[in-house]
């Protein structure tokens, strides 16, 4: 088995690793390139990322809910050599507009056309068929 193939069975295997089932909903929603995530019918709290209790006041009483995609670039990076990502990915911590979160996201731009506080959007990528993730890009608002 060549290194390549070797890494795609290995990132194949963890992408079918969820966690818990807000995990698993969440990477369900994101096939259906719905940006997601969970909140606290008792407290009102929006959180992300999607939790099965709530961090705020320990109900599990929650509900899905819809998330704007947009956020601004907290800081970012690039890595010369890795697995899964390498140069010119850039990845990068995105702070979400309209919940208590921060999200490590692949950004799709170049990284010197990049800035921290970049108003930035969600958009999706289809790294297996049938299977996306989330990246960000620069939204010019």
């Amino acid at each position: 088995m060549s290194l390549d193939e070797y890494i795609k069975g290995e990132t194949l295997k963890s992408l079918r690793f969820y966690g818990d089932s807000a995990s698993k909903t969440f990477y369900e929603k994101l096939a259906e390139k719905k940006f997601e995530t969970t909140k606290c019918r008792d407290c009102g709290e929006v959180f992300f990322p999607p939790r099965v209790l709530c961090p705020h006041c320990l109900s599990t009483s929650l509900e899905w809910t819809p998330l704007s995609g947009r956020g601004v670039l907290y800081a970012f990076s690039w890595q010369e050599r890795g697995v899964r990502f390498v140069k010119p990915d850039v990845l990068g911590l995105v702070d979400l507009e309209d919940c208590a979160g921060r999200i490590f996201s692949r950004i799709a731009g170049k990284y010197e056309d990049l800035g921290i506080g970049m108003p930035l959007r969600i958009d999706f990528v289809e790294v297996h068929p049938g299977f996306f993730l989330h990246q960000f890009v620069p939204d010019p608002r």
